[in-house]
């Protein structure tokens, strides 16, 4: 037999030309990776390949068993390949024909991640459900593989991979997956998708009566805000000689579409005749391209590898503008436009090196360093899009609202981090294993900006396009050294941190088909400019997994974590608000806290952790398992204010039945319970810098506790049954019989979830608005919602080469959600959306043709 050489250039490009060719057939736009399905087909296998009658031996047919005891999937039938010439075999699939859904298929949740209908209304149409194409050569060990599903739809994937068996390989993918937020939102603006808004006449910015605005919104239709999401990638693997590997890939992410954002402009919920508060859609043009290349190489007990990975961010819009159809208020000049900035352009790059060593008694030393860094230089928005004179303070917004008003152009903001990283394992006797790690990374936040503006020579910079300015002194946000009151973010707050880690884990095999495990994890970190500059925690572990019961087989784990820290100090951002700058002799800052002083965030809060996880298997007979699992978490995070504590409960059962490889069975239910208890203080606009609670700034009056209890249910059941082989074997596989091999599969799933939201209070104030207690209650009405998913499928093949297949699914679903009862497009100085979720009911049915060969 002869043997391939990659050596000859002519081959090489051969090789290369037909990649970029099988590339090019993709859609534009990135992941190289093992392929996703999508509803339809969600293993995303071929759907032409079947289930193997030999199971996984020749010797027996019930299925075999994991080393834990559970049984193995059947796997598929090895595919069978035609002789196509010159050496080359060959095989394909395709599988096209009707999908038509019928119900409520406006509801945008009812296929908000798939695509379901044709694009039209009604959604019946076209279905191009599976394509499939191999080549192989074995001579010179060349293979060409193809498989897609959903061609054309927006959820369509593809998988194409070439190459030499052992020498190259290169691989391409692509799949889609559509967004859909709503389908009926009420949006009056017109310029939708770009990155200016405008009111559609008759309104006037800053002007529009209440009578008007709710005109426009009468006479609007219904509209449709998604994103579609496209990803496709190339990866490749080349081994030129023994032990050395190059790889590589590159990735494109693209987004599409518009989504849901806000605007605001004062007090809107304070007052329902002051500000703005408007829903708006955000323009979605996003491309993130991810590129990696290495080298490995490994010989004798050495391993290494040197890798780059970057990583670039690209927004096709800079910033989003709007006008504003409504009175901010009764004072001169209007408030006429509103802006902001959206995800900045943005880089990030990554050398990476490894090396792991073979060494005696049976250990392994790895080590690993990583350098990267994050880079973001868009340029800077003005600090305002208005015009005028405005306010008490008569502020002349021409000098602001140009980039002479910035201290720089651009925003030459960058993060540096370093990893290091590295793992010890041996098991010098066959009873007993060991590792331990130490890990330590370091983040490194090298952005600061000042907000100065060299035309005034002013600190500070013009909140909410004049917003509260416009009607208050000194609320700008331009600071004023000679008012005590006046105090504003005007520095850029670099947040950083180092993360340092020791770890070690036993496992001990005393025989009897048991282990016990043993583990503890050191964690120490150090923030910049949070409010504990160090925390530390502990995570101790024990497991203990047998074999040994002749029954069943069981592992139970036990985790005990406590954290501990420095002292907490409450405002640690105020060397970057202008309450730190000196002023002039005689004015003293008076600045009132910005929190309170016990409330603790919990991320940095003492916390204990108590996690327990537990598993059973029981394998009733040779075919049949039964499972159980259930685990329990608490974290208590010692806090008066702020999340207290919280507790998760889970519990799942599964049973499996596989007599034949044919015939498979499975049901299953879980449940879940979730406990959340935190509490805080509703603060006062009294003229006081304590911070305390029970002060004049956190009265006891206004404290608040809310307590949540969320608890979900899940049931699901299936099978896979294939039937009339025997008819078929008995009349041959190359004839064709009404009733050939047929295979029907069905899955049913079940899902609840029901959240109550209790809350107390200590009196009146502690509402956020104006109310007593009797509207305000002791509880939030109960967030609710059920989902009955039905997916069948009937697989007939009237011969080896033709066959058809008939899909039906089912989908119900009811919410119950109290913000969106009783919702309108247009409340006083508010503009909604108005989306409502609604309950819905939809079949989809399809019927294909296949072909295989």
């Amino acid at each position: 037999m002869k043997t391939l050489s990659i050596t000859p250039r002519s081959h090489l490009l051969s090789l290369f030309l037909f990649s970029l060719f099988l590339f090019s057939l993709l859609p534009r736009s990135s992941e190289a990776q093992p392929l996703r399905g999508n509803a339809l087909n969600p293993s995303g296998r071929e759907l032409a390949l079947e289930i193997d009658d030999r199971g996984m031996s020749y010797l027996r047919k019930p299925a075999r068993r994991t080393p834990s005891g559970f049984l193995y999937a059947p796997p598929p039938r090895s595919p069978q390949y035609q002789e196509l010439g010159d050496g080359w075999l060959w095989r394909g699939s395709a599988e096209l024909g009707y999908l038509g859904s019928y119900g409520d298929t406006s509801v945008a949740r009812f296929e908000r991640f798939a695509d379901l209908q044709d694009g039209s209304s009604p959604a019946n149409g076209f279905l191009f459900g599976d394509l499939a194409l191999s080549l192989r050569r074995p001579e010179s060990a060349f293979y060409v593989d193809f498989h897609g599903g959903s061609l054309g739809r927006d959820d369509q994937y593809y998988r194409g991979e070439l190459g030499v068996y052992g020498q190259l390989r290169l691989v391409a993918t692509y799949d889609g997956v559509p967004h859909r937020y709503f389908n009926d939102s009420i949006d009056i603006f017109e310029g939708r998708g770009s990155e200016r808004l405008t009111l559609p006449a008759p309104l006037t910015p800053g002007a529009s009566t209440e009578a008007d605005i709710a005109q426009v919104v009468a006479a609007t239709d219904p509209s449709k805000l998604l994103v579609q999401r496209d990803r496709a990638g190339l990866t490749f693997e080349l081994e030129p000689a023994a032990g050395l590997r190059l790889f590589g890939s590159y990735r494109l992410d693209k987004r599409e579409g518009t989504r849901a954002t806000g605007g605001t402009h004062m007090f809107a919920f304070r007052s329902p005749s002051e500000g703005s508060v408007l829903d708006l859609s955000e323009p979605v043009d996003l491309r993130t391209h991810d590129v990696s290349v290495g080298l490995a190489y490994a010989w004798s007990r050495l391993h290494t590898s040197v890798a780059y990975e970057g990583s670039f961010f690209r927004n096709a819009n800079s910033s989003l503008s709007w006008e504003n159809p409504f009175v901010v208020w009764n004072g001169n000049p209007p408030i006429e436009e509103g802006r902001r900035a959206l995800a900045p352009d943005n880089d990030w790059h990554n050398l990476r090196g490894e090396l792991v060593v073979d060494l005696p008694l049976s250990s392994r030393l790895r080590a690993l360093v990583s350098w990267g860094t994050m880079r973001q230089d868009d340029p800077l928005l003005p600090p305002t899009i208005e015009d005028g004179i405005v306010g008490p303070d008569a502020v002349d917004l021409a000098l602001w609202n140009t980039t002479d008003a910035l201290s720089r152009s651009t925003a030459r903001a960058r993060i540096d981090t370093l990893l290091v990283d590295a793992r010890w394992r041996t098991r010098p006797v066959r009873a007993f294993d060991f590792e331990s790690r130490f890990r330590y990374y370091d983040e490194s936040n090298r952005t600061d900006y000042t907000a100065f503006n060299p035309s005034t020579g002013e600190l500070g910079y013009i909140a909410e396009d004049a917003g509260p300015g416009s009607r208050l002194p000194g609320q700008l946000g331009i600071y004023d050294p000679a008012d005590p009151t006046s105090n504003w973010h005007y520095r850029a707050i670099p947040f950083g941190r180092t993360d340092t880690r020791v770890s070690g884990q036993a496992t001990w095999r005393p025989g009897w088909k048991s282990s016990l495990g043993f583990s503890y994890e050191y964690q120490h970190l150090v923030r910049d400019h949070r409010e504990r500059v160090r925390t530390s925690e502990g995570r101790g572990g024990i497991t203990f997994d047998t074999r040994a019961l002749h029954f069943a087989t069981l592992r139970l784990s036990y985790q005990y974590a406590h954290r501990w820290g420095s002292d907490y100090h409450y405002d640690p951002y105020r060397p970057f608000y202008t309450s730190s700058l000196p002023r002039p002799p005689g004015v003293t800052s008076e600045t009132r806290p910005r929190t309170l002083a016990q409330l603790r965030k919990p991320d940095l809060a003492s916390r204990v952790q108590n996690l327990f996880e537990g598993r059973l298997g029981i394998p009733v007979f040779e075919a049949v398992d039964l499972a159980f699992a259930g685990g329990y978490r608490d974290d208590d995070f010692n806090a008066a204010f702020g999340l207290r504590d919280q507790e998760t409960a889970d519990a799942s059962v599964e049973l499996s039945y596989q007599p034949h490889p044919t015939l498979s069975t499975y049901l299953f239910g879980s449940f879940e319970r979730r406990l959340r208890r935190m509490g805080t203080v509703r603060g006062t606009f009294a003229s006081s810098g304590d911070p305390n609670f029970g002060g004049p700034v956190y009265p006891d009056s206004r404290r608040w506790d809310s307590d949540s209890d969320a608890v979900s249910h899940g049931l699901g059941a299936g099978f896979h049954w294939r039937f009339f082989d025997a008819l078929l074997s008995s009349e041959g596989r190359s004839g064709w019989r009404l009733f050939g091999r047929m295979t029907l599969e069905a899955d049913w799933v079940f899902s609840q979830t029901r959240e109550t939201i209790d809350y107390e209070y200590a009196g009146p104030g502690a509402l956020a608005s104006p109310g007593t207690t009797g509207e305000a209650g002791s509880g939030l009405p109960t967030l609710f919602s059920r989902d009955h998913v039905v997916t069948s499928s009937l697989k007939m093949d009237w011969s080896e080469h033709i066959g058809a297949r008939l899909y039906y699914r089912y989908a119900h679903s009811s919410i119950e959600d109290f913000s969106q009862s009783d919702l309108v497009p247009l409340s006083e100085h508010r503009l909604f959306f108005a989306n409502v979720e609604r309950d819905y009911s939809v079949h989809v049915v399809g019927v294909t043709l296949r072909l295989r060969y």
